[in-house]
């Protein structure tokens, strides 16, 4: 009887800038953002460089939320730009 490994390692989720906006609750254009400051990687895909966003590095990316219900801007405050 041969012994079979399972591997444990879960499939890489990839989003789009869209479904990365809606996952957390931010706006595309946030997104955007995010990832020029560098906190947010994003991966170029095909000729026309598609951006895509890994599910593990959306999990990871710090979240600050003001009660007005902006995460970006308190960011941008503390940040002093």
């Amino acid at each position: 009887m041969a012994k079979v490994e399972l591997s444990m390692e879960m499939p890489i989720e990839w989003f789009t800038v869209e479904e990365a906006a809606r996952y957390l609750r931010v706006s595309k254009r946030t997104i955007y953002k995010w990832s020029r400051h560098g906190r947010l990687p994003a991966y170029l895909i095909g000729n026309r460089r598609h951006r895509r966003y890994r599910k593990d590095d959306l999990d990871k990316v710090p979240r600050l939320a003001d009660p007005q219900g902006s995460v970006d801007e308190q960011h941008t405050r503390a940040q002093g730009n």
